[in-house]
């Protein structure tokens, strides 16, 4: 034989890969499954379930979730999500969510998906909303499925995370979980609205475990996903590129070699591009408009208390933005800082990496996810407008990548996040009026019903606006302190090093034992080994 040719063997290895893993996926859940060391898990997973399968076909949000549905209807019809204009994300969510719409599509007839409900017009007026549109429960639960999929196995992930690597958290594999899959704010944004951030952070999860575990291929696959999901992911593409070429250092691996790891992930992540290469046009374009073109002070930010809509706030505020060049100078600083956040996760990966050469798989795996968690904190503190389903992608990387052991500023931090954005969600929309398929279900009374509430809530002089206020500063100021915890963990190592090296050296601090107090923030590593402990 040829020593050119591929080897028999080797070819029937590259085939058994897909035998294996799906081999594997099985073991798994028969474990998971069966065994009684998840018994919390199993529970968790059981409550988290039974509520978003009772929420998805009886819930909605006007205009979202209409559009949503009208956009599987325009790739069933043209074979493109873009063709109705109602779609402004990358286009992996309609190509998942429409292999349940077909079978629905089919049997109501394509054009009876999303009817339009006169008799909602007066909520939509008094709310604010522009559309009676109202899909069938059936399209609802179609398109929302694969989410609640994906909700399902973002938390199996973190579990799993959780207990094969010993990462500083002080929640427990079991709490880790329940803080993703019984949150309010990933079930509203998944069950209830019917966004997509959960797909993008399911295959950024899995880019993580594939890259510490060196499947560099998988890895590309899925970070190629993951931007396909949501198109966020890709604000951390230079913090991969600065670990991939970093982490091999500790091993002594030569240059070859990172970069034959680093042609893989491109491969693995053009293959992704490749398959949905007519659309990558319309996602850039909306990528670009999501993030240039928008100049309105509200939505999950602290820019909410600059928000022209909340008459109550005077004068430093009013007199602040009465002047456009005050407004715009706002918005540079913020994105001034949106970039610090994405080159400087990059920076801290490669320092982190290359000034100590020893790193576990927890600590890599920990270091990408703050970095991550730092980056998208960034963007987000830089947006005029960010949605509130936007702040969900910032829960997982919060839960693996926080670097202290002490618990009080993480939960504090995610109940903030969480908290801010469905509060957000109920300052536009009086939380009964997301029951609106639910009402046309039931008849015309429960209609009216819902009318009247939404009119009275509405009503109330200053509420929505006062909402937005207190729903902004809240989710703000997670952000914000997301954003220096990350600055200080990435930057202020350097620093000290810079510093310590111009005052003749110095000698470096020995983590604590087990059992000790957990560093606090004079403690953080610059090297994050410092903040690891060795248990489960």
């Amino acid at each position: 034989m040829n020593s050119n040719e591929p080897c028999p063997i080797r070819r029937l290895a590259w085939l058994s890969v897909p035998s294996a893993m799906l081999v594997r996926l099985i073991g798994v859940a028969t474990d998971l499954l069966q065994s009684p060391d998840h018994r919390r898990l199993r529970w968790i997973l059981l409550v988290g379930l039974a509520v978003r399968l009772a929420l998805a076909p009886l819930t909605a949000w006007p205009i979202d979730s209409a559009y949503f549905t009208q956009t599987d209807v325009a790739l069933l019809t043209h074979g493109s999500p873009y063709a109705d204009g109602t779609w402004h994300n990358p286009p992996l969510g309609p190509f998942l969510s429409v292999i349940p719409m077909a079978p629905v599509a089919w049997w109501f007839g394509v054009h009876h998906l999303v009817p339009s409900i006169a008799a909602m017009a007066p909520m939509v007026q008094a709310t604010g909303f522009g559309s009676t549109a109202v899909p069938i429960s059936t399209a609802l639960f179609a398109w929302k499925l694969p989410l609640i999929l994906s909700d399902t196995a973002v938390a199996v992930a973190l579990y799993g995370v959780r207990r094969s690597l010993p990462l500083p958290t002080s929640l427990g594999p079991a709490a880790v979980a329940a803080a993703w899959f019984l949150n309010p704010l990933v079930i509203w944004a998944s069950s209830i609205q019917g966004e997509v951030d959960t797909l993008a952070i399911l295959f950024f999860l899995a880019f993580m475990i594939a890259l510490i575990r060196n499947h560099c291929l998988l890895a590309g696959l899925a970070l190629g996903l993951s931007i396909l999901s949501k198109g966020y992911p890709v604000i951390f593409l230079l913090m991969v590129l600065a670990g991939v070429l970093a982490w091999p250092t500790a091993a002594g691996i030569s240059w070859r070699r990172r970069f034959t790891d680093l042609g893989q992930i491109i491969v693995g992540a053009g293959a992704s591009a490749l398959a949905f290469l007519p659309f990558l046009g319309q996602t850039s374009t909306s990528l670009q408009s999501k993030f240039y073109g928008n100049t309105y002070f509200g939505g999950a930010s602290l820019l909410a208390a600059f928000n022209p809509a909340s008459p109550q706030f005077n004068g430093a505020y009013s007199t602040f933005v009465s002047n456009v060049q005050n407004a715009f100078f706002l918005l540079s600083v913020y994105r001034g800082l949106a970039v610090v956040a994405v080159v400087g996760a990059a920076f801290g990966v490669l320092y982190s990496q290359l000034t100590y050469r020893s790193r576990s798989p927890a600590e890599r795996f920990q270091i990408l996810a703050w970095g991550a968690c730092w980056a998208l904190a960034g963007v987000l503190l830089a947006d005029p407008s960010p949605e509130p389903e936007n702040l969900v992608g910032l829960v997982p990387l919060v839960l693996l990548g926080f670097p202290w052991r002490g618990r009080r500023v993480l939960l504090g931090a995610l109940i903030f996040l969480s908290f801010g954005g469905v509060l957000l969600y109920a300052s536009l929309l009086t939380p009964v009026g997301v029951f609106y398929p639910l009402a046309v279900d039931l008849g015309t009374g429960s209609v009216l019903w819902i009318n009247g509430v939404a009119i009275a809530y509405t009503s109330i002089l200053h509420l929505q606006a006062d909402l937005w206020f207190v729903a902004g500063v809240s989710s703000g100021a997670a952000i914000l302190l997301l954003w220096i915890l990350g600055g200080y963990a990435f930057l202020a190592p350097p620093v000290r090093d810079v510093v310590d090296r111009l005052r003749g050296g110095r000698e470096r601090v020995e983590p604590e034992p087990d059992g000790a107090p957990g560093p606090g923030p004079a403690r953080l590593a610059p090297q994050f080994g410092d903040a690891i402990e060795d248990r489960q």
